[in-house]
């Protein structure tokens, strides 16, 4: 159980920083006016895998939160609050993406 323990520390300290330079780096680039297939799957894609671990994260912690190997309670609270936070944040990103590229071709088009 240490191990798994261990394991959740290092999975939160990869995933935050990665995730914190995605939303940075994907608010950086706002508004989106020209497509890029490149640029289009790592704004929706990577978005999205980074939802996935922080939800494999979560699930993670809250199967050992209710089996009781986890007795930080206070830190449990804080890293599940962190948790739902960068998922909202990495949900906001793609869809964010979608909706100015949607935006561009609407007008590029001359579609109302």
């Amino acid at each position: 159980m240490i191990l798994l323990q261990k394991s959740i520390y290092l999975t939160f300290f990869m995933l935050m920083p990665i995730s914190t330079f995605f939303i940075f780096q994907s608010a950086s680039k706002e508004p989106f006016v020209v497509f890029i297939p490149w640029e289009a799957l790592c704004e929706i894609g990577g978005g999205f895998v980074l939802v996935f671990l922080w939800l494999e994260f979560l699930a993670c912690l809250v199967f050992m939160i209710l089996k009781k190997t986890y007795h930080h309670f206070y830190t449990n609270i804080v890293l599940l609050i962190i948790g739902i936070v960068m998922c909202s944040y990495l949900v906001i990103a793609p869809l964010g993406y979608v909706n100015d590229i949607q935006k561009y071709f609407s007008k590029k088009n001359n579609i109302q």
